[in-house]
């Protein structure tokens, strides 16, 4: 998997699309992290930073990956799944590199309004999963893993929790005469499901270890063990065209 990782990330590099993580650290550095005085707004902003370029850079290196040279070298890999652990480690790669740059810009450019070195690497583990959030949950929505009838499986799984609370306000007031008890057990369902995943953002951002946090971190771990098993699955059983 080591000379796939290398030859992905070149791609991505000599692709000149790295230019817009580039581009989006000199944003947040200049334009965020140099006008925040309050260090938990900056480690919340650096934290955000980290899930949406892992979203963006997951999208980017599968769309390349379905070029007909890209599914070519993948065929003659020994298994398919090794073309997505090396589009994962060089996603993780690019975006922990990313977050690194811009946490040494921000301690130059606004050094007494950042969180402590200590913070930051407390919330490391919390960040590193979300990383790996971000990267499975983009790449079970990319044509090169699912189906259309999949993506919009796994879109409606993650928007509807989500927007659940708008869900319930609009059925309430369009339908007053429904049954709660429905209402508070769908609730109850997507609170269950979106739980785990934002206490390892809060924790990523206040990082605080005990029983608890634990807990919700072996959740979040077994949650993403099996996506990921699901988007293997997937990724075996679809049909692959080189044009």
């Amino acid at each position: 998997m080591t000379p796939l990782f290398r030859i992905i990330l070149m791609e991505h590099i000599r692709s000149q699309r790295i230019l817009v993580e580039l581009i989006i650290v000199g944003a947040m550095a200049f334009f965020v992290l140099r006008n925040l005085n309050d260090a938990q707004a900056i480690h919340a902003s650096l934290v955000l930073y980290a899930f949406l370029v892992s979203l963006y850079t997951t999208s980017v290196i599968a769309d390349s990956s379905e070029q007909p040279h890209a599914i070519q070298r993948m065929l003659a890999l020994p298994a398919r799944h090794l073309l997505l652990q090396a589009i994962g480690t060089s996603v993780a790669t690019i975006t922990i590199a990313s977050y690194v740059v811009l946490v040494g810009v921000g301690m130059i450019l606004n050094p007494l309004a950042m969180p402590s070195l200590l913070t930051l690497l407390l919330g490391f583990p919390s960040l590193l999963l979300l990383i790996v959030t971000a990267i499975l949950l983009m790449l079970l929505m990319t044509p090169l893993v699912a189906t259309t009838t999949q993506r919009i499986i796994v879109l409606a799984i993650i928007t509807i929790p989500i927007a659940w609370n708008i869900v319930v306000s609009t059925v309430n007031l369009s339908m007053p005469s429904i049954d709660g008890t429905i209402i508070a057990a769908m609730t109850t369902v997507w609170g269950t499901l979106l739980w785990p995943p934002f206490s390892v953002y809060h924790h990523a951002i206040h990082p605080d270890y005990n029983a608890l946090t634990v807990l919700f971190h072996l959740i979040h771990v077994c949650i993403l063990v099996g996506v990921a098993r699901i988007g293997r699955r997937w990724f075996a059983h679809k049909s692959l065209t080189i044009a």
